[in-house]
């Protein structure tokens, strides 16, 4: 996850905690959201940083983007 964070953030030119911070990634890998809806409730990350890595961040964990109801997206 932190070299995916890495590489995200030199694409994009900005701060590695801009993508997600220290804490947010920790608290990603502990609590392994398999849904949008999941990573959502991990504290600091609001409806931006799901639209636009949410996607790639469920794939990361779990090799596949996951609905809500727990099925591919």
């Amino acid at each position: 996850m932190r070299e995916w964070r890495n590489a995200r953030s030199r694409r994009e030119g900005v701060p590695a905690y801009a993508i997600l911070t220290n804490r947010e990634l920790v608290d990603v890998i502990r609590t392994q959201p398999r849904t949008l809806t999941a990573l959502a409730a991990v504290e600091g990350i609001g409806p931006g940083k799901v639209e636009r890595y949410g996607s790639e961040i469920l794939e990361r964990l779990h090799g596949a983007p996951q609905d809500d109801e727990g099925g591919p997206a």
